[in-house]
């Protein structure tokens, strides 16, 4: 990605930013056991099987999950930690929903992530990242 895209985006976020609230409910969910399901399966990547999952639909789109997305994909390492649109989390009326598969298999997810410093907090605290 060059450099003024990058750039481009980072402004769109840290102008959203204003806007926005830190992270509401957070849930941790136990391990994965057995077969994870397809649409959460880990990365192929041998060095991590954590993933990043946001969601698109119509009204996290509404509440800024575009910026969310944007904001994961410029701080993570797209190679060890793969940011994905997926279509729904549930709890539409808390948006944007993401949901992170760390990497000993387990869920966290949170609601409202608006912000940067929300999203520096998810990726310090559930990935060691940053």
């Amino acid at each position: 990605m060059k450099f003024a895209y990058k750039f481009f985006l980072m402004t769109l976020v840290l102008s959203w930013v204003s806007a926005g609230a830190m992270v509401s409910n957070i849930k941790s969910t136990k391990p994965v056991s057995g077969n994870v399901p397809t649409s959460a399966a880990p990365s192929a990547n041998p060095v991590s099987n954590a993933q990043v999952f946001v969601c698109t639909n119509k009204w996290c789109r509404e509440k800024g999950s575009d910026a969310t997305m944007a904001t994961f994909s410029f701080l993570t390492d797209k190679d060890n930690v793969p940011v994905v649109p997926v279509n729904c989390l549930g709890r539409c009326n808390k948006g944007p929903n993401i949901r992170i598969l760390t990497q000993d298999n387990a869920f966290i997810e949170a609601s409202a992530v608006r912000s940067v410093e929300s999203v520096v907090s998810l990726l310090q605290v559930s990935l060691s990242l940053i």
